[in-house]
């Protein structure tokens, strides 16, 4: 699920009723995810901005965030090649080993810390053993791709969800020559690229009728 088609979602059919917007807008935002068993994380970034985190807790959709650091970019890489997300599923397994399991929960928890300020972001953190490494079948060039970006100055590079666009974060610093770092790769590994991009982060959140959703207003 999308920002866009979330926010398409929030703002598709508002009840009558709602003379004010943040009783349906967190109606809905519960509804997006749990409707056909969409995930939280989306809905939960177009709703707050920002960094943000969301799970389904005893059948109701929690969401926070967190600090960003403001200097962060985010570099998009978007091959002219397509992965059906069903089959980007279907090539996962339905177990891991426990150590991976353990391993990439770890990171993920400390990635919330440590995106606050990138300037002491530890190389090597962002390890991701539930499904980059399996997707990559998909899009072998990736690995290469990737790497390049991080060693380019990104504190992390991975695949945007089931791919094939890639996605690096890094510093304002160093954000052009890993975009440019990245491009090159593509280049080299004969990956037709359809556009690249830099983007700064959105913190603003939904707005609806003038009234803005923060990131740090809660979502439940």
């Amino acid at each position: 699920m999308t920002a866009t088609s979330t926010f398409e979602y929030l703002m598709g059919n508002p009840p009558p009723s709602a003379s004010g917007h943040e009783p349906w807008l967190a109606k809905a935002f519960t509804d997006a995810i749990q409707d056909g068993g969409r995930q939280p994380d989306n809905p939960a970034a177009a709703y707050l901005g920002g960094l943000t985190a969301a799970a389904i807790v005893d059948g109701r959709a929690i969401a926070d965030s967190f600090t960003l650091d403001p200097a962060g970019r985010l570099v998009v890489l978007v091959p002219d090649r397509q992965i059906l997300t069903a089959d980007a599923r279907a090539v996962l397994p339905d177990m891991v080993p426990r150590h991976e399991a353990v391993e990439t929960v770890h990171h993920a928890v400390l990635m919330l810390s440590r995106l606050r300020d990138l300037s002491g972001f530890p190389r090597g953190l962002g390890v991701d053993h539930l499904h980059e490494k399996y997707r990559r079948s998909l899009f072998p060039e990736s690995e290469e791709i990737l790497s390049v970006m991080r060693a380019a100055g990104a504190a992390t590079a991975c695949m945007s969800g089931s791919g094939p666009t890639m996605l690096a974060i890094c510093h304002q610093d160093v954000a052009g020559n890993v975009r440019d770092a990245g491009e090159r790769a593509m280049r080299e590994s004969n990956v037709p690229l359809r556009f690249a991009d830099l983007l700064e982060p959105d913190f603003s959140g939904l707005r609806v009728g003038g009234k803005r959703f923060r990131a740090g207003e809660s979502a439940a």
